[in-house]
């Protein structure tokens, strides 16, 4: 593991921009479906093409979605009905790690 060590009595001050990991976001924008109280709100999503192929995914089941790539923040609304089946011509398109749709 990789360490700073600061000398020089100086309170540190700033910001540190920490890219977003496709790996993270594809199964939480997933996870948002299960949103019963209203909209889910991302920020510092990665401009990617899987991140547009599930927002394709997503809308395809009627949820709601909003991403704003000005600000990296994904808006996922799913408290309407949604449908049961995601339409392949998106889903067969997706480079998603094999073991993540396992899961589903």
């Amino acid at each position: 593991m990789e360490k700073l060590i600061i000398q020089g009595g100086q309170p540190l001050v700033g910001d540190v921009h920490i890219e977003g990991a496709k790996n993270a976001v594809l199964p939480i924008m997933a996870a948002a479906l299960l949103a019963e109280d209203g909209p889910v709100e991302f920020t510092n999503v990665p401009i990617l093409s899987d991140v547009f192929m599930m927002q394709d995914v997503l809308k395809s089941l009627e949820a709601q979605v909003n991403f704003d790539e000005a600000h990296n923040k994904l808006v996922i609304d799913a408290t309407q009905p949604l449908n049961f089946e995601a339409a392949f011509e998106y889903v067969s398109k997706m480079r998603v790690q094999s073991s993540l749709w396992g899961h589903f």
